[in-house]
């Protein structure tokens, strides 16, 4: 029997739920990367559906954080994997405090432990897993989206590799965002366009916006990191255009700093999900997973109390890049989930939405 959440839960989650979003926010032309205006369109079919959630982040609120970090860069992996956490910092205080008693009980303050991905197999991090994803999905008002991109497709910024990566390694450089090698420039284009669209998209003018991102290839060094918060800076008003607060950005400060908890869902998410797309793609008869990460990906097959989750693909068929929504579904209806009933009211549609 499906179990109604309470009345006044039923109204945290019509609040913390974003009324009217804007959705014609890029024109349809080249002005803006064609996976922007592809995700653009699957949100408008979603609205369209009736289905569409996405969080208040404006109201109440006066900075937005979007937290970054990426899998699959190991050699055996066949897919890429970049993973954003858009959130109100404001309203986070709930969760760092909750997120501070289940480290307590689960030890992992002695020492003190990240939770992360390629450790789900320490004990610690194994047992306080199902609770740190309840308290993700019902007390972070955010957005939580993943992008998935085939290793085949060497670049999504032209039909051919060598000319793509040649022209965004001279843009940047001729622009003032610092020289960067090929692989590392197309990586660092990927990011910043969609931490960019999504931080304009669910923020109004005036707030603040930070952009952490793990220590990464697009982030080695302090002067490479502040090309990188440039190139950033830009995009944001390129996609926004509007006027915003502070905008700054970070790398992952000492250790017990809150902000680590709030990356650590972008880390499991990357890490579980091209897992996930590895061994399907390299048995498909038997496929072995981790525990832990089908666990995540069951979790992401809802939608939380405050946090929303999107997935998104890139794939090459016939020489031609294609992209779609994912959805993780169970093959039944879990009992223990409780619903909570969300009008959807914004039912905006455009002339620029596709089916």
């Amino acid at each position: 029997m499906t179990k109604i959440a309470p009345l006044e839960l039923v109204e945290l989650a019509k609040q913390l739920t974003l009324d009217q979003p804007k959705l014609d926010l890029v024109p349809d032309t080249d002005e803006y990367p064609w996976f922007i205006r592809d995700f653009q369109h699957q949100l408008l079919a979603s609205d369209q559906r009736g289905d569409l959630l996405l969080p208040n982040l404006q109201q109440d609120n006066e900075s937005v954080l979007v937290f970054s970090d990426y899998g699959g860069e190991s050699s055996d992996s066949k897919y890429l994997t970049y993973c954003f956490l858009v959130c109100a910092w404001n309203q986070a205080g709930y969760f760092i405090e909750s997120m501070a008693r289940l480290r307590e009980t689960h030890g992992l303050n002695t020492p003190f432990k990240e939770i992360a991905y390629k450790d789900f197999r320490y004990g610690p991090i194994k047992r306080a897993l199902p609770e740190y994803l309840s308290l993700l999905s019902h007390t972070v008002n955010g957005l939580l989206v993943t992008l998935v991109v085939d290793k085949k497709v060497r670049t999504i910024f032209g039909p051919n590799v060598n000319q793509a990566h040649e022209f965004i390694t001279t843009t940047l450089a001729d622009n003032g965002f610092g020289q960067w090698k090929p692989d590392v420039a197309e990586k660092l284009l990927r990011v910043t366009h969609f931490a960019a669209y999504l931080v304009a998209l669910l923020s109004r003018p005036g707030q603040n916006v930070m952009w952490m991102t793990d220590h990464d290839a697009i982030a080695p060094t302090a002067d490479r990191h502040m090309d990188s918060l440039k190139l950033f800076n830009q995009l944001l008003f390129h996609y926004g255009k509007c006027s915003y607060g502070t905008v700054g950005g970070a790398l992952p400060f000492v250790d017990r700093d809150p902000t680590l908890d709030l990356l650590s869902a972008t880390d499991v998410v990357a890490g579980s999900v091209e897992h996930y797309f590895t061994r399907r793609m390299c048995n498909t008869e038997n496929p072995s997973f981790k525990d832990e990460a089908l666990n995540v990906l069951r979790w992401m097959s809802g939608q939380g109390i405050a946090l929303k989750k999107r997935t998104m693909i890139i794939r090459q068929t016939d020489g031609q890049l294609f992209s779609g929504g994912l959805e993780f579904k169970l093959p039944e209806p879990d009992p223990n989930t409780t619903y909570a009933p969300v009008p959807i009211r914004s039912r905006y549609f455009s002339p620029q939405s596709r089916p």
